[in-house]
C-alpha cells in the first residue's frame, strides 16, 4: 500500500527551493519501486496545472496526479514536484527580478532540479534506489534523457518512460508548429511565405547569439498585411522575437534528443499519440520525423530495451479523443476527454518488468 501525498520541499544546488508531492509505501518491511514524475514545459505544476497565460485561461490538466494515483494502484511510489515558474516554487530566488530568470542556462533551473529530486526519492524510507524510473512528460522527457546523461546524478535511473516527448532541438520543434498553424490560417501564399521565413530568421538570430535588444525595432517582413496575418505577425514577434530570443531558450536549443539517445543503455517506453500536434508520432518538419526518429535513434543502440508505442487518437496531455479532428479541437475541449486507456496499461506493463 502506498501513503497518500505528503508534501516536500528540498532545494537544487544552485539554491532553488522546490515544493512538491511524495507518496511513500506504508510498508517499510522491504523495498519498493519508485518512479519520478518531471512535467512538461511552461508553467506547469506537479500536476499538470498552469495559470492563465498569453490569453490562454487556467489549465487543470490534473496529468501527474491521474499517473500518480495509477502508480500507486500497482503499489509503486512516486514523486513530482513543482519546477521553477510553477506552483509553489514559483519563481523561487528570481523573484525579486523576474527577467534575470532567463539568463540562466535551462540545465541550472531545470535539469539539476530533476537531479536532485532523483537523488531525494532514492533516500527516502521504503524505496530502493536501485527501482526507480523517471516518467517524463514532453520536455521532461529531454530532461528524464539528460539524467540519464549525467554523471552529477547521485543514482542512475532503472528506466526511463518518455511519454510525448521532446523529439529534436527545442527552436525546431517550435518553427514546425508555427509553420503548421502558418499554413491552416487564411492568408495569401504570399504572406504564409514570408512569415515563415520570418520565424526562421528569428531561429537563426537566436541561435547566433542575437539575443532579444529591447532598444532595437524589430521589422515585420509585410508592410501591408491582411488582418490574419497582421495577427500572426504579431504573435511570431511576441513569442520568436520576445519571448524566445534569450539564453535559457538558446541553451535548451543546443540539445539534440537523438544525439543523447546512444548513449542511453535502459529499459525505454515511448509514446507518442497519433492526434499530437505538439510532439506527433512523425512530422514533415525540420526536425525531422517527430518521435518516431527519437525511438528510431535508441532503437539503434538498445533495441533490445526499448518499446515505442503509437497511442490511438491521442493527443498531448494524454487524452484520447476518440475520432474527434484534434488540430480544430480546443485545449479546454480536449480535458473533457477521459486519460488514454491504452497509455495506462502500457506504462502498467512496462513497470512491471
Amino acid at each position: 500500500m502506498i501513503k497518500p501525498d505528503k508534501n516536500i520541499v528540498f532545494s537544487s544546488k544552485s539554491g532553488i527551493e522546490l515544493h512538491g508531492s511524495i507518496r511513500l509505501p506504508k510498508d517499510l518491511s522491504h523495498k519498493h519501486s519508485a518512479v519520478l514524475i518531471i512535467s512538461g514545459s511552461g508553467p506547469v505544476d506537479r500536476n499538470g496545472n498552469a495559470p492563465s497565460q498569453l490569453g490562454i485561461p487556467p489549465l487543470k490538466l490534473d496529468i501527474y496526479n491521474w499517473i500518480a494515483d495509477n502508480l500507486a494502484e500497482q503499489g509503486i511510489a512516486s514523486l513530482r514536484y513543482d519546477k521553477l515558474t510553477s506552483g509553489d516554487t514559483g519563481l523561487g530566488p528570481y523573484a525579486s527580478d523576474p527577467n534575470s530568470l532567463v539568463d540562466q542556462s535551462f540545465n541550472t533551473l531545470f535539469v539539476e532540479p530533476a537531479q536532485e529530486a532523483l537523488n531525494y526519492l532514492a533516500k527516502q524510507p521504503g524505496i530502493d534506489p536501485d527501482k526507480i524510473t523517471i516518467l517524463g512528460h514532453s520536455e521532461g522527457g529531454l530532461i528524464a534523457m539528460l539524467i540519464a546523461n549525467s554523471d552529477k546524478t547521485f543514482k542512475k535511473p532503472a528506466g526511463l518512460v518518455l511519454a510525448e516527448p521532446s523529439y529534436g532541438r527545442f527552436l525546431d520543434i517550435v518553427a514546425r508548429q508555427l509553420e503548421d498553424q502558418i499554413k491552416q490560417a487564411k492568408m495569401s501564399p504570399n504572406e504564409e511565405r514570408l512569415l515563415i521565413d520570418w520565424v526562421l530568421e528569428g531561429v537563426k538570430n537566436i541561435r547566433n547569439g542575437r539575443l532579444q535588444d529591447k532598444s532595437r525595432v524589430i521589422t515585420p517582413p509585410i508592410v501591408s498585411p491582411s488582418k490574419t496575418a497582421k495577427q500572426w505577425q504579431d504573435m511570431i514577434q511576441a513569442i520568436v522575437y520576445q519571448r524566445m530570443s534569450n539564453n535559457l531558450i538558446k541553451t535548451e536549443d543546443e540539445i539534440d534528443p537523438c544525439e543523447l539517445a546512444p548513449n542511453i543503455k535502459l529499459p525505454i517506453l515511448i509514446t507518442s499519440g497519433s492526434k499530437d500536434f505538439n510532439t506527433p508520432p512523425n512530422s514533415k518538419g525540420p526536425a525531422g520525423s517527430g518521435v518516431w526518429a527519437l525511438a528510431q535513434a535508441f532503437k539503434k543502440h538498445n533495441e533490445d530495451n526499448l518499446r515505442y508505442v503509437e497511442l490511438k487518437n491521442v493527443v498531448h496531455i494524454l487524452r484520447d479523443v476518440g475520432e474527434q479532428d484534434a488540430i480544430t479541437l480546443p485545449l479546454a475541449s480536449q480535458v473533457k476527454y477521459p486519460y488514454s486507456e491504452q497509455f495506462k496499461k502500457e506504462l502498467e506493463d512496462f513497470l512491471s518488468k
